[in-house]
């Protein structure tokens, strides 16, 4: 389980190249294709599995490829919003895409727990290229004109002043905030931390609190209740009290939540109702948290570093004449 998550998350490493490379080209096709090459990769594990060659080593192949393909189709995603609506917007339509994979997310983990019950978890994964699909032909329908900016090399020469989008431009605009940086050791902890807490919480569940498949797709399909609060409420939230309140005290939720896991006991019927309590909490936190760091990233970016954005974090205060009340926020 450590190391599948572990080769999930290594792509991380290439993402300011896969930021560069994406802020050079149209967001719509990137996304497309991301959701094409993750359903095929998801396919490979029935159809090994129904052909009995499916090893460990092919899943940990498939894994890294799943990771890879997500960061793209992540830092495409978080960057074609922005050339959708008004950058005034942002926080509110990034609470109401929230809204809706908060209520997808409530069906999904139940169906998922009976599926993996019923016809064995490598053949449940079928219904998961089939989403993918239905999402790549979701992103076709969409019409949107894409301002695709100009490559940085200019008749072979680099150009890496103003806002010419260049991973070393990038770079310095990250170190020379100290906002940033501290965000950024933020998030990098958060991710790492998470990680291994969902590694192993997921076998400590079923092994030792003896959860059963269909139980933990039903948890966490309750526990999702808490994305679909925290989505209706962020942009009331950071009204009322700044985006960086709003940040921390996601933060503080997320962690105070995750505390539960290893201490819980007693009974079956009241390990979940505590476990769905702690995750309904915990799921509110992240998503408050996911919406405003998200809503700024894209609100003080230029397009052309929208996707290098999602791997350093934004430049926060710098840009979009938002200098007034940042300090006072964070």
């Amino acid at each position: 389980m450590g190391v599948v998550t572990a080769m999930t998350g290594a792509p991380v490493f290439l993402g300011i190249f896969i930021g560069a490379w994406v802020d050079r080209r149209r967001r719509l096709p990137i996304l497309i294709g991301s959701d094409l090459g993750r359903a095929a990769l998801l396919a490979v594990i029935p159809i090994s599995y129904y052909m009995d060659v499916l090893s460990i080593w092919l899943i940990y192949i498939v894994a890294f490829g799943l990771g890879l393909l997500t960061m793209v189709f992540s830092i495409g995603y978080r960057s074609l919003l922005p050339a959708v609506i008004a950058k005034s917007e942002l926080v509110e339509a990034n609470s109401k895409l929230e809204l809706a994979g908060s209520g997808t997310s409530v069906l999904g983990p139940a169906a998922a727990g009976a599926l993996v019950q019923a016809v064995n978890a490598p053949f449940a994964l079928i219904f998961g290229v089939f989403n993918y699909v239905i999402s790549a032909l979701l992103f076709h329908r969409i019409r949107v004109t894409e301002h695709v900016p100009k490559d940085p090399s200019v008749n072979g020469t680099e150009n890496d002043t103003g806002n010419s989008g260049g991973m070393a431009e990038g770079i310095r605009f990250f170190r020379g905030n100290p906002v940033l940086v501290a965000i950024a050791g933020s998030q990098a902890t958060l991710v790492l931390f998470s990680a291994g807490f969902m590694s192993i919480g997921l076998l400590y569940k079923v092994r030792d609190l003896e959860i059963t498949p269909w139980l933990l797709g039903g948890i966490l399909s309750d526990g999702s209740i808490g994305s679909l609060f925290g989505a209706i409420v962020a942009t009331k939230i950071t009204r009322r009290i700044g985006v960086g309140k709003a940040m921390v005290g996601g933060l503080l939720i997320i962690a105070a939540t995750e505390l539960v896991l290893p201490i819980v006991g007693w009974s079956g019927l009241f390990i979940a109702m505590v476990l769905v309590l702690a995750l309904v909490i915990g799921d509110a936190g992240n998503v408050i948290y996911s919406v405003t760091q998200v809503s700024i990233r894209q609100a003080t970016t230029p397009d052309n570093f929208q996707g290098e954005s999602h791997q350093f974090l934004p430049r926060l205060c710098d840009l979009a004449g938002l200098q007034a009340g940042c300090s006072a926020d964070f």
